[in-house]
């Protein structure tokens, strides 16, 4: 039997990872093999029977059927199968390669968007009405109304080409993430600033901060004390959408700063129909996007004691 929380938690959390991973593998790979064409028919200077043992040597003359049940117990060793287009590399290589950068992009976005929408949305609420708070309305309504694929550019025009403070591509540096995770995370960044705001207002209207604010004690200590860890609930909620925005988005902010994250092997994979490519880069962003919902799961638990009476 398990008892401890934290052991049946992780339980769950593999569990349920396992479940979506086959359900979304299933799907992904349904979808694929639906769409017309194949990853050899369109090159036509390759001979039909050139075609015919290509085909042949990726199992792709077999059903439908036995591919899937193939390929499922491929992915059940950890094996994500070869690249129909990088002959020399298998998806496993491939990953290994642009995952770190994709991480990186995606953790310096996200820091990026709390870092500044946390203390943004506490500093306006406490400020109902103020410069502050018009200033981060206007922010707000700035990083929602702009999407990457125009912020990225204006960035590099701005930042990069007129002023030479950054480098308008590439990632040789930790300094040649600052654009990408501006323009990655501005729109986290608008909806963190709002929920913070909206969530210590609310936490601010509370029996406990008036009682807390006739005590005498600081301001200071009132709202980081007292009103900071209810506020955060609304924003941990949103942490899993959040964090789904930000895999997707990289996608296009990789192609605009011409980052080697894993949006290159999306793109080309898509277009060259090579199947286990896409289908690799779905799954572990699949993994990543469940894992962090449960890990928000947990922490709305320890900020909230309401959550564990349900």
């Amino acid at each position: 039997m398990i008892h401890h929380p934290f052991t049946r938690a992780a339980v769950r959390v593999a569990a349920r990872t396992a479940g979506v991973l086959l359900a979304v593998a299933l799907l992904s790979f349904a979808l694929l093999r639906a769409a017309p064409g194949g990853p050899f028919s369109e090159d036509r200077s390759v001979p039909a029977a050139v075609r015919a043992n290509l085909e042949k040597r990726y199992h792709l003359d077999e059903p439908l059927a036995l591919q899937a049940a193939r390929y499922l117990w491929d992915l059940a060793h950890g094996d994500l199968g070869p690249s129909f287009r990088y002959a020399d590399f298998t998806v496993n290589d491939l990953l290994a390669v642009g995952l770190p950068s994709t991480l990186a992009l995606g953790a310096a976005a996200m820091a990026f968007a709390l870092a500044i929408g946390i203390p943004l949305g506490m500093a306006a609420a406490a400020r109902r009405g103020g410069l502050i708070d018009r200033l981060a309305s206007g922010i707000s309504v700035a990083g929602l109304a702009l999407p990457t694929f125009v912020l990225g550019p204006l960035l590099v025009a701005f930042f990069a080409v007129t002023l030479r403070w950054f480098e308008p591509s590439g990632l040789e540096h930790p300094a040649d993430l600052v654009l990408p995770a501006i323009a990655l995370g501005a729109g986290p960044l608008a909806v963190i600033t709002r929920l913070t705001r909206a969530g210590m207002l609310d936490t601010l209207s509370q029996e406990y901060i008036r009682t807390a604010r006739a005590k005498g004690l600081p301001e200071r200590t009132v709202l980081f004390r007292h009103g900071l860890r209810p506020s955060l609930v609304p924003v941990l909620t949103y942490l899993g959408p959040a964090l789904a925005a930000v895999l997707t988005g990289s996608l296009v902010v990789e192609s605009v700063f011409t980052i080697p994250g894993i949006g290159q092997y999306v793109v080309r994979g898509a277009f060259n129909r090579d199947y286990p490519v896409v289908l690799g880069v779905i799954l572990v962003g699949t993994t990543f996007l469940v894992v962090a919902n449960a890990l928000v799961d947990l922490l709305l638990t320890a900020l909230d004691p309401r959550v564990r009476e349900r």
